[in-house]
């Protein structure tokens, strides 16, 4: 830990070919921690005071890309994502609220409107591209965003509960000019 506002960060990727020149697999990730400058000392005495406080983020990101020996007019990418964000409140409290600027205090709420939060989102795409001809490209891509939240708030919540965005897909068909 160190730097500013106790900043930790880290990011890397790995390319993987599964199969020569036919199936590529890649993977990133990132993530970041990091602590308020705020001072918020009348909170101190409730649970998850440390979370409240606290930003944190974490993303993972993988493809797989396939473009077949045997079929050498298609290619395939298929797409997933998991991103889990927990980000710290960064309100300040001024003279209007008897604080002065310098004393950064974050305190000012009463602590039953303040809340932690933490969000996960998975999604996933597929994209396969067919070229029918020299002057015919089809594609058909589908998608599916969603949103799970993790449970971990200081307001009531179903924790489990599962609210996810439908299912996305489209077809292109599109004419490349030869000229």
């Amino acid at each position: 830990m160190g730097g500013e506002d106790e900043l930790s960060t880290g990011a890397g990727m790995v390319n993987v070919p599964l199969i020569e020149e036919q199936v590529a697999l890649r993977v990133a990730g990132e993530y970041q921690r990091s602590e308020s400058a705020l001072d918020y000392p009348t909170y101190e005495r409730f649970d998850r005071f440390g979370d409240f406080k606290e930003d944190e983020f974490l993303s993972v990101r993988s493809k797989l890309r396939v473009r077949p020996k045997a079929l050498p007019r298609t290619r395939v990418l298929l797409l997933y994502s998991y991103a889990e964000d927990a980000p710290d409140v960064s309100d300040i409290g001024g003279p209007v609220l008897g604080f002065a600027f310098d004393d950064d205090r974050g305190d000012f709420n009463t602590p039953i409107f303040s809340e932690v939060r933490r969000t996960t989102v998975h999604s996933g795409g597929l994209d396969v591209v067919q070229e029918a001809t020299s002057a015919l490209l089809l594609t058909a891509q589908s998608g599916s965003p969603g949103r799970i939240p993790s449970g971990r708030r200081s307001t009531p919540a179903r924790p489990g509960k599962r609210t996810s965005s439908p299912a996305t897909s489209s077809s292109i068909c599109s004419l490349r000019n030869s000229a």
